[in-house]
Formats: structure tokens, sequence, C-alpha cells
């Protein structure tokens, strides 16, 4: 899309449409486009979904990370520490790189 062609959504309060806007109006063309929904807004990572996330994927990843470990020992007991030491170790990690994310800007 060309800068000339880009537009802006605004809200028409009466009836809950968003009409798109031309930023250019190059030809004086004062058409507009109505959507029924707003934008999408971006989600907001707040600790509770921080966490959340961490520990759904670190169950995905533990248990690949033991059913591995369990292939190349053969030790069942051995499988299960291992994957227990990387659950808690990476599921804090991971918090911690999520939480450091929310104060980088870019």
């Amino acid at each position: 899309m060309m800068p000339s062609e880009m537009a802006a959504l605004e809200q028409d309060d009466s009836d809950g449409i968003y009409k798109e806007l031309p930023l250019h109006d190059d030809n004086n063309d004062t058409s507009t486009t109505t959507h029924p929904h707003p934008p999408p807004q971006p989600m907001e990572e707040s600790h509770t979904r921080s966490f959340v996330k961490g520990l759904t994927w670190r169950i995905l990843a533990t248990s690949t990370t033991t059913l591995i470990a369990w292939i190349i020992t053969g030790q069942v007991d051995a499988a299960l520490e291992i994957g227990l030491l990387e659950f808690v170790a990476k599921l804090v990690l991971y918090y911690l790189h999520e939480r450091l994310w929310t104060q980088i800007r870019i």
C-alpha cells in the first residue's frame, strides 16, 4: 500500500462503526469505507499471563526433555530428575525473560 493510500480509522459515536478516513487527500475524494469492528489492540502482558504461558510451555518442553533423557539413559528415575530440574530452571528463566521484555520498547 502506498503512503498516499494509507488510511486512519475513526469511530462514529452514533453507531459504533469505524470508518476508514484517508490520510492524504490527493484527489479530494471524501469517500469512506466502514468497518463493523474496531482494530485489534495489542495484548497487554500481565504477570499472571507471563506465568501461565511459561507454565504451559514448560509442561510441553519438559515432557520432551524427559522422554529424550529416558531414551538416552534407559533409566526412568534419571529422566524424571533431569526433567524436574529442567522444568524449574527454565520456568524461572522464561518468566524473567518475559518480564524483561515488557521493559523494552522496539
